[in-house]
């Protein structure tokens, strides 16, 4: 979504491949004013000198606690948990401020702007984080230019370029930049 964003407000961009890009930036409202109440506390708590609070980004049961999103299954927790071998300074904690900027950030709305620049999505069909349905009708039917989709088969969020379609998936995107 960054470089979509990017590509709206910015007409330098030649091109934009997005993949498996955010569809979900709502919270639900059982959970809004009560995580909305802990950031601001959290918020004063820094301006007092504290350092930042953190919570988990999913739980082992692929839930957000601060509800934001759709979840992640239990090979998508794995994956981003493991991520610390591969990564030593990777934290899967992430600050209460990082959701207040989440919901400040409403990128859905410029969609329609990014238009005449190329765009691809490549949309992974199991995609549980950012739903293949809503990738489509709030990211991809925006654009009224050049567009391509790229449905990735039994690929979820955390693993659409991996894998036997990885090579395939790459070539259609060199072959969109190309175009």
């Amino acid at each position: 979504m960054v470089a979509l964003t990017a590509a709206a407000l910015d007409k330098r961009a030649k091109a934009v491949i997005a993949v498996a890009p955010l569809s979900i930036f709502d919270f639900p409202s059982d959970k809004w004013p009560h995580i909305l109440a802990r950031i601001m506390r959290e918020r004063e708590s820094q301006l007092s000198g504290n350092k930042a609070f953190y919570i988990p980004m999913v739980t082992e049961d692929g839930e957000n606690p601060a509800g934001f999103g759709s979840g992640i299954d239990k090979e998508g927790f794995n994956l981003i948990a493991g991520a610390k071998t591969l990564v030593p300074n990777f934290r899967l904690p992430t600050t209460l401020q990082s959701y207040y900027h989440i919901a400040a950030w409403q990128p859905l709305g410029l969609m329609q702007h990014v238009s005449p620049t190329p765009v691809m999505v490549v949309t992974p069909e199991n995609d549980a984080v950012s739903p293949a349905e809503k990738q489509k009708r709030l990211i991809f039917d925006c654009f009224s230019g050049q567009k391509k989709h790229v449905i990735v088969p039994n690929k979820g969020h955390m693993d659409v370029l991996s894998g036997e379609d990885f090579s395939r998936v790459l070539d259609e995107q060199i072959d969109f930049l190309r175009g």
